[in-house]
């Protein structure tokens, strides 16, 4: 008897030994992305910075353009129809993302961002030359909106992957320069416009732009390592930022498919998306229209132009200071205090009656919608399970927040130029802005929901 227990004391130590010289299973591929405080994790944070300056953060002054175009170039078209050029703007900024989210989990930023500093300027340098509204809606619509699909998501997606408990500073301080960039374009373009002229201002907008986006190719990167079945010499050009695995002779990462289907089974994530929908599609109402209808309260010439900028630097605030909360009290639960709030604000814009309230008005929602902007990606993530696959995660959102933002401020103007006026415009904005609110407090009571079954079923046991 004493020599079987023996026996079996010894089979039990070699079971154990062999055990403990095979190696450890790799880590799960959402807690292998990223590392922590590193320098390329605060470069990346700086180069992402900068194209969200130079990409939404220009598109957030489009309302200046809205008011130009209004009153030279395009006199002769209805606000609603100049306002398709910035939406189509908008909705290829998001939509397009799920191309360049795909290619980013494929390849990496660098020759995203490549792209995006090639074309953008580009697309600068054709406005320039416009002076009909097919031109326009063409070159800066169409061209620019595409260029600048890569250069908001992906960026934002690299940093996300840096960094493991502190997403919410890192996206905050990343998103905080789309509504600086809000701010300033706004003054600058309109010094350049009386200065040198429309073209010239077009092209110094592209001189610009290749030094901010030529920082954000040189800066952001990404820990993830990727195989795609190229030669390696191949992969070191497409995405040089991605590095080797230290055990070359080990299992190569296994490749994942080109889009994140199983996320579509998902109740939280199809709610993420309704959600995200509407949101986008009465969102951009006082970012477009803020001029105009503080034109029709009286507000001068001068404080219409300059109104942008006061609603963005607003914005600049809630963009930076809504995700830092998210990190102890959810993302989702600031998303709808974000998303509330500014409906409510939206809605008490209908009892406005002066030029003051106008920019009071404004400057409050800025600083709202700014919070539901920045905590956009944020929210995004938190219903990711493979990080490795974050890109073509936030470009299926994408794809469904396009269309609303491409309809969005163009219905509005068509109910403004209605007999509704800006009124019921102001009643449809802050309708949707609260169907997206419900929406986010049904996501957080499913991810609720789910955080205590693991708990339960540890007390049960």
């Amino acid at each position: 008897m004493t020599s079987v227990c023996s026996t079996k004391e010894h089979d039990s130590d070699l079971d154990h030994n062999t055990q403990s010289s095979a190696p450890p299973p790799p880590p799960p591929p959402s807690a292998s992305a990223g590392t922590q405080l590193t320098t390329a994790g605060w470069l990346t944070v700086l180069g992402a910075f900068c194209c969200a300056f130079a990409g939404f953060g220009f598109l957030n002054a489009f309302g200046v353009f809205q008011e130009y175009y209004q009153q030279t170039k395009l006199s002769s078209s209805s606000p609603s129809s100049i306002a398709w050029i910035g939406s189509v703007q908008t909705c290829l900024l998001f939509g397009a993302n799920i191309i360049s989210g795909l290619l980013l989990d494929r390849f990496g930023p660098k020759s995203l961002l490549v792209g995006v500093t090639f074309l953008f300027p580009l697309s600068c340098m054709l406005t320039s030359l416009c002076d009909k509204f097919w031109q326009f809606f063409l070159v800066q619509g169409i061209l620019q909106g595409l260029a600048l699909s890569g250069s908001l998501t992906p960026p934002i997606a690299c940093a996300i992957h840096h960094f493991r408990e502190k997403k919410g500073i890192a996206i905050a301080l990343i998103v905080s320069g789309s509504s600086l960039g809000g701010v300033v374009w706004p003054i600058v373009v309109k010094q350049l416009l009386a200065s040198v002229g429309f073209g010239w201002t077009w092209r110094i907008i592209g001189f610009i732009s290749v030094v901010l986006f030529g920082i954000g190719v040189l800066t952001v990167t990404s820990p993830i390592i990727r195989d795609v079945g190229l030669p390696r010499p191949v992969m070191r050009l497409l995405s040089p930022d991605a590095d080797e695995p230290s055990d070359k002779t080990g299992p190569k990462p296994p490749r994942a498919p080109l889009f994140y289907f199983e996320l579509l089974k998902d109740p939280a994530y199809l709610l993420t998306m309704l959600s995200f929908a509407f949101m986008f599609f009465g969102l951009f109402f006082e970012f477009f229209y803020l001029p105009s209808w503080g034109a029709t309260k009286g507000m001068s010439a001068s404080l219409q132009f300059y109104s942008v900028s006061i609603l963005n630097a607003a914005s600049f605030f809630g963009r930076l200071l809504f995700p830092l909360p998210g990190q102890r009290f959810g993302n989702f639960n600031m998303m709808i205090i974000a998303l509330f709030s500014s409906a409510i604000i939206v809605l008490a814009g209908i009892g406005v009656s002066s030029p003051t309230g106008v920019i009071v008005n404004g400057a409050f929602y800025g600083f709202t919608s700014g919070g539901a902007i920045s905590l956009y990606s944020a929210c995004a993530a938190a219903i990711t399970p493979d990080m490795r696959r974050l890109g073509a995660s936030t470009g299926q959102i994408a794809l469904a927040v396009a269309a609303p933002a491409l309809l969005g401020p163009p219905v509005d103007g068509w109910i403004i130029d209605s007999k509704g006026g800006f009124k019921a415009a102001q009643g449809l904005s802050g309708g949707c802005l609260c169907v997206a609110g419900v929406s986010t407090v049904l996501v957080q009571l499913i991810l609720s929901r789910r955080a205590k079954r693991p708990a339960a079923g540890t007390s049960s046991a």
